[in-house]
């Protein structure tokens, strides 16, 4: 073949990514080997891809090694997030912290991804003090709250023992009357989980959502109706009982 014809850096990139998107790590890994061996230098965006695929596979120690090797070419907010995301994924919430911290001590500012990642993985726990901990800390730093991270919070209130109904009815309520937010597919089938589906029919009927036709659409996080400033009456984890 031609030289011309010989993978590049591009083409490794997109199998990589493909094998990642199918939580294939061993084949994400031997994209990045083979470019190696091609002569390639693996960019931040190769090594990225691999970290997603170990977190996307829940194996930490992975996407650490492979962070760990993507110093050379440097290491940018996306590759943090997914390794937190990585020990989130495998249950390891005391790891996710201390790389959250990390992420501060290499000078980089969390985003909304990053919080969003804790508080999933806390509230796949079922532990509602530190979901809204966290959720408290991402509004102080002047994020909003999205559809996404009010459906975590239910979650997380949804496999507390035993489950927070009423609190789950308080932020439920914050999300739709106090932040103008559309409910989802998903936000609707924790909120059902934490409260019991008879009480959220007539929680949904109280505050104006149309229960039956949300859940008939495809889950999708939704946006705002209307910007609205952050509310002071947003959950604190001091006020969880």
């Amino acid at each position: 073949a031609d030289e011309g014809d010989a993978p590049d850096l591009v083409s490794f990139s997109t199998m990589a990514a493909a094998a990642a998107r199918a939580g294939d790590l061993y084949a994400a890994e031997g994209y990045l080997r083979d470019a190696v061996k091609a002569g390639l230098q693996p960019d931040i965006i190769t090594f990225n891809t691999v970290v997603h695929a170990a977190a996307k596979s829940s194996d930490a120690a992975a996407a650490m090694r492979w962070m760990e090797a993507a110093r050379v070419t440097g290491q940018d907010l996306h590759t943090h997030n997914t390794l937190v995301n990585a020990f989130a994924q495998g249950g390891h919430m005391a790891e996710a912290v201390e790389h959250f911290r990390e992420i501060q001590s290499a000078l980089l500012e969390p985003d909304s991804v990053t919080y969003g990642t804790l508080i999933n993985g806390y509230a796949k726990q079922g532990d509602l003090h530190a979901a809204c901990g966290w959720f408290s800390e991402m509004e102080s730093k002047g994020m909003v709250a999205s559809n996404h991270q009010f459906s975590q919070l239910l979650k997380a209130c949804a496999n507390s023992q035993p489950k927070a109904s009423a609190y789950a009815e308080q932020v439920f309520d914050l999300m739709v009357t106090g932040r103008g937010l559309r409910p989802c597919g998903m936000t609707l089938t924790v909120l059902r989980q934490a409260i019991g589906p008879a009480r959220c029919q007539i929680i949904c009927k109280e505050l104006g959502v149309d229960l039956p036709a949300i859940l008939g659409e495809r889950v999708n996080y939704g946006v705002p109706r209307a910007p609205r400033p952050r509310s002071p009456d947003a959950p604190r984890q001091e006020e969880v009982t």
